[in-house]
């Protein structure tokens, strides 16, 4: 289904799909836990971790219970 009605001109009225978050080296700690836990709660579908220092890129899905589950790697 379309999500376009959120889109307001400056701001989203709910929930986006996604999210992805580009960790940055002063932001460890509120990237990887804290904005995990907001956006989880906010009811953010998706979230995606891009950590370029270490190479790492974490895909997660929300569960009807709330909480993220990762998304396994296909081809």
């Amino acid at each position: 289904t379309s999500r376009e009605s959120i889109i307001k001109a400056n701001h989203l009225e709910g929930p986006p799909d996604m999210i992805m978050e580009v960790v940055s080296p002063e932001s460890i700690a509120r990237d990887y836990r804290e904005k995990y836990i907001e956006y989880a709660k906010g009811g953010v579908s998706e979230y995606w971790i891009v950590d370029p220092a270490a190479k790492i890129l974490e895909a997660h899905t929300l569960t009807r219970g709330k909480k993220y589950e990762p998304i396994a790697e296909t081809d």
